[in-house]
């Protein structure tokens, strides 16, 4: 049985993120700054940091985006792909202080992630990316405004193609005939 309908709307084909980069540059010689009990976030980076899908994600956002005026300059999306080209491909071995890290109260998207708590490295990554799908979502809202959170289109994002899954569960009364499907 199937959990959506067929989406109206390609979101990641209509913002322009389903290009791949020629020549994504691996050389990874640098470190991140621990910014104070922020190894949990620096550890997502450097995950990210070789999944070639998200790396082409970045890359695509970080050069329709780094060129449109509008653009909000605070984008979290954008800081991470700047901190992502800069773990691969800065030259030495110099460390840096990751821009989405000292944005980290931003990632707080889901509301479930607190800024000032200890977190493991999964925690982290599922609100960071929450967080940078939310902005492709916004982004889309701009283009079509009708696409709901919990429509077939939302699922479309690079974030639901790259990590996303949804899951349908029935459960059955063993002492009567209901059946409740979640």
């Amino acid at each position: 049985e199937r959990l959506l309908l067929p989406p109206e709307h390609d979101i990641s084909t209509l913002l322009n993120y389903d290009t791949l980069p020629i020549d994504l540059v691996d050389l990874t010689n640098c470190g991140l700054v621990n910014l104070g009990n922020t190894c949990y976030a620096n550890a997502v980076l450097n995950a990210i940091s070789h999944i070639p899908s998200c790396r082409c994600w970045l890359a695509n956002h970080q050069t329709t985006y780094s060129r449109d005026p509008d653009h909000d300059p605070r984008c979290l999306l954008c800081a991470l792909a700047q901190d992502i080209s800069t773990l691969t491909t800065l030259p030495f071995n110099e460390p840096f202080r990751p821009l989405v890290v000292q944005r980290r109260a931003d990632w707080n998207a889901s509301r479930s992630f607190n800024n000032h708590a200890q977190h493991d490295a999964n925690e982290a990554f599922g609100a960071l990316l929450t967080a940078c799908d939310a902005v492709d979502l916004s982004t889309f809202r701009n283009i079509d405004p009708r696409v709901r959170a919990d429509s077939s289109t939302a699922y479309t994002t690079p974030h639901w193609k790259l990590f996303g899954a949804l899951v349908q569960a029935t459960t059955r009364c063993s002492n009567c005939p209901q059946v409740i499907v979640k």
